[in-house]
């Protein structure tokens, strides 16, 4: 217990009442001037309190969002035997962030990052972020006032807000809700399944992607729940007119522990099918190819978008049209990624700057395969690093400048391309 009051106590924390503690100096914190709204609340038991707080305290040295918490031990002890009332179980931490969805969105995305290693105790009034076990969202009063709103702490939402943070719409399962019929499953991997259905509410042939609580964790967090979640975000984002080379989102749900998305199957073969089989479309994708330039250049311009994981795996070739499949990897350009990957092959793993010069990158070496399909069996069987060959390519100005990074922008690399390769073709 006195290792509790010395944590407050270093960082100017002191209890206001009987139950709860607040910054000495609340000027220095932003709390939400709103009467009603969402508030976030971070589960603790006595065994993991210390390490909730501390992250927290450290986290918070950036956000600066008001918060209160558990003035002692004994009281968090209260919270979670019922003493205090059911639904207060678990509410170690309140936090009250200021009511823009952009930013609730953004430190409800962190606050599940940093505390994704921990398991908690569940907080029975709130809904839990995605599947986190210590962060949690409520709507509800900041003060008592019963003439402006009566605060039931019986888990309501209202409509207004759910549209605003997408993983408050998720309805959840214990298996595969009967209306889909699974036709096929794509692959099997550590973060779960992709599946061909036929979803009987629709009638229309859908693809689901499954991810795994926990699974392909990153140093920061990351996990393939969060990883498909923005997949989820971004799909909604871009469901207008003019992006016909994505799937359409139709819908998103939990069973169990695994996140699944519901988007529209889009028919025709992979790239990678093309070349590793030496398909007679590979002549047409080579002839076509400038259209997949394009839509990259669509996303830079319009939606700010880095790809990131361009490899022939997440591009189809259908009636002469291109299309985009897989999202997880992708980022705003002004976002710091910590960690930078990509596809064995098609990605340089000695460039560490976050620009679009990685998606040159990418779509040069997807042009090299193209040309080179033996090479291109080649490097799925090798381990070890592996050397191109084609000297001719690897002379053409276009293809040195997007190894070399050296395209300052889009429209030189599209006019690179058009004069040192188009033409040639």
């Amino acid at each position: 217990m006195k290792e509790f009051d010395t944590i407050l106590k270093e960082n100017d924390i002191v209890a206001k009442n009987d139950y709860w503690a607040y910054p000495n100096n609340m000027k220095l914190y932003q709390y939400s001037s709103k009467k009603v709204g969402i508030k976030i609340h971070l589960s603790a038991t006595v065994l993991n309190y210390k390490v909730i707080v501390k992250r927290f305290l450290k986290w918070n040295i950036k956000y600066k969002v008001g918060f209160k918490v558990s003035k002692s031990l004994k009281v968090l002890e209260e919270l979670n035997s019922g003493v205090l009332g059911y639904s207060q179980t678990g509410k170690f931490l309140t936090l009250y962030p200021i009511q823009n969805s952009k930013y609730i969105n953004k430190i409800l995305i962190s606050l599940y990052k940093m505390y994704n290693d921990i398991n908690s105790v569940d907080i029975p009034s709130d809904t839990p972020f995605l599947n986190s076990s210590v962060v949690y969202i409520r709507y509800g009063e900041f003060k008592p006032n019963h003439k402006f709103y009566t605060d039931n702490r019986d888990g309501y939402i209202p409509q207004n807000i759910k549209r605003k943070i997408t993983a408050l719409n998720f309805t959840s399962y214990f298996t595969i809700p009967k209306h889909f019929k699974i036709l096929n499953m794509i692959r099997k991997s550590s973060k779960g399944g992709v599946f061909i259905a036929w979803d009987e509410n629709i009638n229309k042939l859908v693809l689901l992607k499954e991810a795994t609580k926990n699974a392909q964790m990153t140093l920061s967090g990351r996990d393939s729940v969060l990883s498909l979640y923005e997949e989820i975000n971004l799909l909604k984002g871009m469901n207008r007119e003019g992006y016909s080379f994505i799937p359409k989102y139709i819908n998103a749900f939990w069973v169990n522990n695994s996140l699944f998305l519901e988007e529209s199957y889009i028919p025709g073969k992979t790239l990678d099918e093309i070349i590793r089989n030496d398909l007679k479309e590979r002549k047409q994708v080579m002839s076509n190819f400038k259209n997949i330039l394009l839509i990259i250049h669509k996303l830079h311009k319009f939606d700010d978008y880095i790809i990131h994981d361009i490899s022939p795996a997440n591009i189809i070739f259908y009636n002469k049209r291109f299309y985009l499949i897989d999202f997880e990897s992708f980022s705003k350009s002004e976002v710091k990624v910590s960690t930078l990957y990509g596809t064995r092959g098609f990605f340089d793993n000695d460039y560490d700057m976050n620009d679009q010069t990685i998606d040159y990158f990418a779509l040069a070496r997807v042009y090299y395969f193209l040309r080179n399909a033996k090479e291109y069996r080649q490097l799925s069987e090798k381990r070890q690093s592996f050397q191109l060959t084609d000297s001719e390519i690897q002379k053409n100005l276009w293809f040195k400048k997007c190894m070399n990074h050296s395209y300052k922008n889009d429209e030189d690399w599209l006019v690179g391309y058009e004069k040192y390769v188009g033409i040639k073709q």
